[in-house]
């Protein structure tokens, strides 16, 4: 199958498709691709890790002797972090949508104490072979389903000062996320001489200062509980090379919202993506001078070419390294592009965020991105979208949003359409069979189980739904 073994009894699920549904609560389908365990000797199967709402994932299979238990597990789990979200398994019956075996759990907090969740006896040994869930091949298909996620890192500072220091910085401790080291520190007195008087709080990347960052976030100060709360409207920082954001400025006595020497916060953070800043030359006539070669957060090499022969300016993205893509595997990648002005302007492409499907091939795929940007507008000097006393570059934000590596995508962007609506078809279907199902049948017609983390009722004869074992945790 093209699976690669992490040790002697573990084998890999291979994300095999993905789907966004680019909907408010950013739902988000992982399909993943497997051997039947209990043909092999191996004890556990699992995901290569995979990102969602800013975290590291890992889908986990573990072999019982007559079941398989399902696991989903925050890979960057420190102390303060919670992850609360949405999700549900699903393993697909290959001739009948009604006889996918699915669980699902609502507010599911992930922390570094209970770093994993999931389904203990999630299907039989016995389901598995005889029921029609796997292929000519004998592979599983486990689908997953994550949303409505937050992201939350609540920490407490020691406030207490040293009286010989102009500008103390006090700090919180580290959290991981989005495969970055962060803190928040704060500066009771500023944080240089032009702030001093001033509280300041900032948010800080403490690791991988080759590339900028995006974040979207809100800080609460205090516990509304015991002192003074303040709660910030978002913000919206790029952080860069030297991992600095612009935090914010507390107008406020700040030990009104302490208690005993000590600062609760709280970061919450709304989204997190990672920025590569390019300078490119537009209105240059020689060849190739409009080309700017760049190297993504996988080492890959990409080339952004600029366009002003239109009304508007446009660019052109290549990804030169697609022919290094591993055979039998595509990459999927949603991107969007940000020209932005000296004065502080930005301008984005019309139509974006962009999304793509690279295979490999020998001669790169190029992607055309019109920015809403006039080019009249970009060469009328007042506008100052150019640094001055310099050569005419414009800085241009191309901003990652998602990628994944998956396994066997003869794929096209073009089945997202087909798989979105099959997706809003089972969400209207379900109700309509639950409430068509049989009093004493339990599971309905047509034998779907879709099972949430309570227990269904019976009544006093021993009728009506099949009762599952409640949900677990896994350290």
């Amino acid at each position: 199958m093209g699976c690669n073994k992490n040790g002697p009894e573990e084998e890999v699920a291979e994300l095999h498709r993905f789907l966004s549904l680019d909907d408010k609560l950013d739902t988000q389908i992982f399909t993943f691709l497997l051997a039947n365990p209990f043909d092999h000797n191996f004890e556990k199967v699992q995901s290569r890790e995979f990102a969602y709402a800013n975290n590291r994932w890992r889908l986990s299979i573990v072999k019982a002797e007559h079941n398989l238990h399902f696991y989903l597990q925050l890979l960057e789990a420190t102390d303060g972090l919670v992850c609360s979200l949405d999700y549900a398994f699903s393993v697909l019956n290959r001739g009948d949508y009604a006889r996918n075996e699915t669980f699902s759990e609502s507010g599911c907090q992930f922390t570094k104490r209970a770093s994993s969740h999931g389904r203990r006896s999630m299907i039989s040994r016995d389901e598995i072979l005889h029921d029609g869930y796997l292929d000519e091949n004998h592979q599983l298909l486990v689908e997953l389903t994550v949303k409505d996620a937050t992201t939350t890192f609540e920490c407490e500072i020691d406030m207490r000062q040293s009286s010989d220091v102009r500008f103390p910085r006090h700090q919180s401790s580290y959290l991981s996320l989005a495969g970055f080291d962060w803190n928040v520190s704060v500066y009771p007195n500023g944080d240089w001489a032009d702030h001093e008087g001033r509280v300041m709080v900032n948010l800080n990347r403490l690791t991988q200062f080759n590339h900028f960052c995006r974040v979207r976030y809100r800080i609460t100060i205090g516990d509304d509980s015991d002192t003074k709360c303040y709660t910030t409207d978002t913000l919206d920082d790029t952080f860069d090379f030297g991992g600095d954001g612009h935090g914010f400025q507390l107008y406020d006595d700040l030990e009104r919202y302490m208690q005993d020497d000590r600062l609760k916060i709280v970061v919450e953070f709304l989204q997190l993506s990672v920025i590569r800043e390019t300078k490119i030359y537009v209105f240059e006539d020689e060849a190739e001078k409009n080309q700017v070669y760049f190297v993504d957060l996988e080492k890959q090499t990409w080339c952004i070419e600029s366009d002003v022969t239109k009304k508007n300016l446009r660019f052109r993205l290549h990804y030169i390294d697609q022919y290094r893509l591993p055979n039998n595997y595509a990459r999927y990648l949603r991107w969007d592009v940000v020209v932005v002005g000296e004065a502080g302007q930005r301008k984005r492409a019309l139509e974006g965020p962009f999304s793509e499907y690279f295979a490999r091939r020998s001669d790169e795929t190029a992607c055309e991105m019109v920015t809403e940007l006039p080019v009249k507008e970009l060469a009328d000097p007042d506008k100052r979208y150019f640094s001055e006393g310099g050569p005419l570059r414009l800085t241009v934000h191309v901003e990652f949003l998602i990628s994944h590596l998956l396994y066997k995508a003869n794929y096209d962007k073009q089945d997202d359409v087909s798989r979105r609506q099959i997706y809003q078809l089972k969400k209207q279907l379900l109700p309509e069979m639950a409430s068509s199902a049989s009093p004493s049948g339990g599971s309905g017609p047509s034998g779907h189980r879709a099972v949430e983390n309570s227990h269904d009722s019976a009544d006093d004869s021993g009728r009506g739904s099949k009762v599952w074992n409640s949900s677990v945790t896994s350290d």
